[in-house]
């Protein structure tokens, strides 16, 4: 969303157009920057030549109450050498360290560069609509007004013609009506980023999207069951729990080392599954992978358990008790798992 206008409070220092280009500079090289610390910009004789012009010391002290008036609302910090006799204030390299963007850039009236390509965007967006109004969604306004409240972040990237594409493409698909799963149409239309339209339910409903129409991608579990072989030869999905582990190598070690404690758990390895579990239900938000061959009767089995749970209920039968593998190293069962 779009910052608010600045409000002035009393501690506000006054708006010196000194202090408000040596601000913006700073501003501007903190949206450049790419280290992890703190970005200071030097007040040299390029950032700040009034320093170093100054004619008599009263100048050079009104530059520095006014710096230190900055300094004293906490958006930045001045940073000096250690003093040395006869060192000015320029001998002793300050340097305005960034504290605050957001409450300095609104002092100083800056646009942070998403927010101006933000602003852009929209405003070709307004105009490519007046004129191919064909191509336009049916509420325009509402559109733009959900792009300011919630902006595309991964399409920042992309210039605003290649981003108004990417929208009227997503509007065509939107009103085909054909059905494709969600993140399949993110990568298609937005360059290969997949999840753009995660989330998104508002924006494809502007745009004109049926009801369902985008489907998340199924969820792949893969399972390894454990199964006995009965006195008559016949083998038998005989799994007493169900145990879902998040990491794929604790996962592979807990199927090939069938400790007492899971040597009657289904166990299942769904990346991301804490988010997803009740979809989890339904067979169009997921697909079964054995871990290895087994027994042509073990997958019914997990089928029966994992999307009849309702009809299981209903007949009276005992559900199965469910644990989420919550650490990434081995421990004992009762430690490491959490019934839901």
């Amino acid at each position: 969303m779009d910052s608010q206008p600045f409000i002035p409070s009393p501690d506000s220092p006054a708006p010196h157009p000194f202090l408000l280009r040596v601000s913006q500079s700073l501003l501007a090289k903190a949206e450049r920057s790419s280290a992890t610390g703190p970005v200071r910009l030097s007040l040299d004789r390029k950032a700040a030549p009034e320093l170093y012009d100054a004619v008599d010391a009263d100048q050079i002290q009104l530059l520095r109450m006014q710096i230190d008036d900055l300094c004293h609302t906490g958006w930045v910090r001045l940073r000096l050498e250690d003093p040395r006799a006869f060192a000015s204030f320029g001998d002793r390299k300050p340097k305005l360290e960034l504290s605050d963007f957001d409450a300095l850039a609104a002092w100083a009236g800056y646009t942070p560069r998403a927010q101006r390509w933000r602003q852009q965007w929209r405003a070709h967006l307004a105009e490519y609509w007046v004129a191919t109004p064909l191509q336009a969604p049916s509420d325009p306004a509402a559109v733009l007004d959900h792009l300011a409240r919630n902006p595309l972040l991964p399409v920042e990237c992309l210039s605003v013609e290649e981003a108004t594409l990417s929208i009227t493409l997503l509007t065509a698909l939107c009103r085909s009506g054909q059905a494709i799963a969600l993140r399949e149409a993110s990568a298609s239309i937005f360059q290969g980023r997949a999840k753009v339209l995660d989330h998104r339910e508002e924006l494809l409903r502007l745009l004109g999207a049926a009801h369902e129409q985008f489907a998340d991608t199924p969820a792949q579990l893969l399972l390894a069951p454990p199964y006995r072989t009965a006195a008559d030869g016949d083998a038998t999905a005989a799994f007493t729990e169900v145990l879902f582990i998040e990491n794929l190598v604790t996962f592979e070690h807990m199927a090939d080392t069938r400790g007492s404690s899971w040597a009657d758990s289904l166990l299942i390895y769904a990346a991301g599954f804490r988010g997803s579990t009740r979809k989890l239900r339904m067979r169009a938000n997921c697909r079964l992978y054995l871990r290895a061959p087994a027994p042509s009767i073990v997958l019914p089995e997990i089928e029966r358990w994992l999307f009849s749970t309702a009809a299981h209920h209903s007949d009276g039968q005992t559900s199965l008790p469910v644990y989420f593998f919550r650490r990434s190293r081995l421990c004992r069962h009762a430690d490491t798992c959490k019934p839901v």
